[in-house]
């Protein structure tokens, strides 16, 4: 059984066996990061890697396209992969939505106004069409046959996510109190509060569990 945040009703559930083993495993990791990584900020992650300093981590594409600009060695020698599942057999990946599609074709200019359904139809997928950084993924998996996305093999995790992300809800029902559990740093806080020694284990599920409730009410 896995840990959630949530249950499939959005009933608060984080307060478990499943969250303290996490919670556990995440801290064996904690011990052999680069020191100072609890007060790293967003860019943190992509400024040590390229520096050599670490040579793993979940993050999106932006280390290799600075890295292809910067550090071209690394770029070569580097690759991207979908984390593994988790003890359900399922992955737990969580990547950023974008509720727009743009073209740079001057015979369709409503192609570039933000536009939902158009990220979701197969007659979004134009042939010949590039992303400059395949920084934008495609949200439906109808799209995959794109060619963009497979100009560069390494690029072909990202063109997948469609198949293995989740929502912020998790195995919950999206709606903006998930999307505030995110923005709150509800999950992270209560890993880096015991990780770092601030929380024991109880202390810091029974911390998640009361920012949770006050959410999903």
């Amino acid at each position: 059984m896995a840990a959630n945040l949530i249950d499939k009703d959005n009933k608060v559930v984080v307060n478990s066996p499943e969250t303290a083993k996490a919670l556990e495993y995440v801290k064996g990791l904690y011990e052999n990061f680069v020191p100072g990584t609890a007060s790293w900020n967003d860019s943190s992650n992509n400024k040590a890697f390229l520096a050599g300093q670490l040579h793993l981590t979940v993050n999106g594409i932006s280390i290799y396209v600075t890295a292809k600009k910067e550090n071209p060695q690394i770029a070569e020698d580097m690759n991207h992969a979908h984390l593994p599942a988790g003890v359900d057999g399922k992955t737990k990946e969580l990547n950023l939505g974008f509720r727009s599609w743009s073209s740079t074709s001057r015979s369709s200019p409503r192609r570039a106004r933000p536009s939902p359904p158009s990220c979701l139809t197969r007659t979004s997928s134009i042939p010949g069409s590039k992303p400059r950084k395949a920084i934008c993924r495609r949200s439906s998996s109808a799209l995959v046959k794109n060619r963009s996305g497979r100009a560069d093999p390494k690029n072909t995790p990202f063109r997948d996510v469609a198949e293995t992300s989740q929502t912020p809800a998790g195995i919950g029902q999206m709606g903006e109190n998930a999307a505030a559990a995110i923005a709150d740093f509800v999950v992270v806080d209560m890993f880096a509060n015991y990780c770092t020694g601030r929380e024991d284990v109880k202390t810091a599920m029974a911390s998640a569990e009361r920012s949770a409730k006050r959410i999903f009410r």
